[in-house]
Order: structure tokens, then sequence, then C-alpha cells
């Protein structure tokens, strides 16, 4: 989020990501990146938060199942311009130090 994004960078991002795999994690690191995960099954979003120290956002989980992922979501223009303009208003620091922010939207 530091080096200007594009809504085209968000699309791949959600493309390569697997719809039936599991439920997902969009979130931000301390450095600004944009990370898309899968979030391991033995960890509730609250739990994978905890295991990644890097995290400086977090948004609400993409469940498994929810077409909300893959290569439809990313063909889905207003869906990721959506997506794309909560990550750039969530991204405000400074942030607090030691918290994630959650962002459910």
């Amino acid at each position: 989020m530091n080096t200007f994004p594009t809504v085209d960078q968000l699309k791949i991002l959600f493309a390569k990501a697997d719809d039936s795999a599991g439920n997902h994690s969009l979130w931000i690191d301390k450095a600004g990146e944009v990370h898309l995960s899968l979030i391991p099954q033995e960890l509730s979003p609250v739990g994978f938060e905890a295991e990644t120290p890097s995290m400086q956002v977090r948004f609400g989980t993409l469940n498994a199942g929810g077409s909300n992922l893959g290569p439809g979501a990313a063909a889905d223009d207003k869906y990721m311009a959506n997506t794309f303009g909560i990550l750039v208003a969530s991204w405000t620091p400074p942030f607090k130090v030691g918290k994630v922010k959650f962002v459910d939207g």
C-alpha cells in the first residue's frame, strides 16, 4: 500500500486464490504489502492473526465456497474496486504499536 498499488494487482492476487481450499485472510503487513493467505484449518482468524507478527491490518474472513476468491471474483470489477477502496482507506499510518487494526467489510 506504500508503493502506488493498483486494482489490477489486487485482481491478480484474488485470481490466484482457491475459493474451495478453505477460509482466507486478506491482510496488510507492517511494510504495506497486501497478502491473501489461506488460514490453516487448525487456526481461527484471530489465531492466524496471533501467528502472523508482521500483520498490521486484517480484514474480515473470506469464507470457503463464498465465491469471493478465484478468477470469477477477480473478474468482478465492482467487487474488486470496492475491495481495493477499502484496502486503501484502511491503510492509514501511524498505527498503534502491537495492535492489529481489524476492518470488517
